[in-house]
């Protein structure tokens, strides 16, 4: 759990819910055990960028002006020749951080005040600030789901 749910969540869960629906219709008893995934490295890597960003540009963090440069992205041989127009021209990467380059900028994005941000220094942190969000956001979208934590 590093980030709030997003509409592409929804679009799985959402079939899951049909077909555990559809299953419970027929009489079945059915559980939808909906679980949260939480991966270390990526985790303990962003706890520790903000880390570096505090040591680096102090609290809160005075990131250097001429900083706003855009991500970019490699672009292969094969994607030169293969345009394929139902793909997006934005890389997942830039995609989630648009001008943002440190993960306190991208946190900012999300909405986050600087004391809380603060806290995500600790990865465990991340562990207990999203799982909350997310039940909730499955409770606004009818999600039926036994949460296994």
């Amino acid at each position: 759990m590093n980030g709030r749910m997003h509409l592409g969540h929804t679009f799985s869960a959402s079939k899951c819910e049909f077909a555990a629906g559809f299953q419970r219709l027929q009489g079945k008893q059915v559980l939808f055990p909906f679980g949260f995934h939480s991966t270390e490295m990526p985790i303990k890597a962003c706890a520790d960028k903000l880390k570096r960003e505090m040591e680096d540009f102090g609290y809160p963090p005075n990131f250097p002006e001429d900083v706003e440069e855009v991500v970019k992205e490699e672009v292969s041989a094969v994607d030169e020749i293969i345009k394929d127009k139902s793909k997006g021209k934005k890389s997942k990467l830039v995609a989630k951080t648009g001008n943002a380059k440190y993960q306190w900028q991208i946190m900012k994005s999300l909405g986050m005040e600087d004391e809380e941000i603060k806290k995500f220094s600790d990865p465990t942190y991340w562990l207990y600030y999203f799982p909350p969000h997310c039940m909730n956001d499955l409770k606004k979208m009818g999600l039926k789901y036994g949460a296994c934590l």
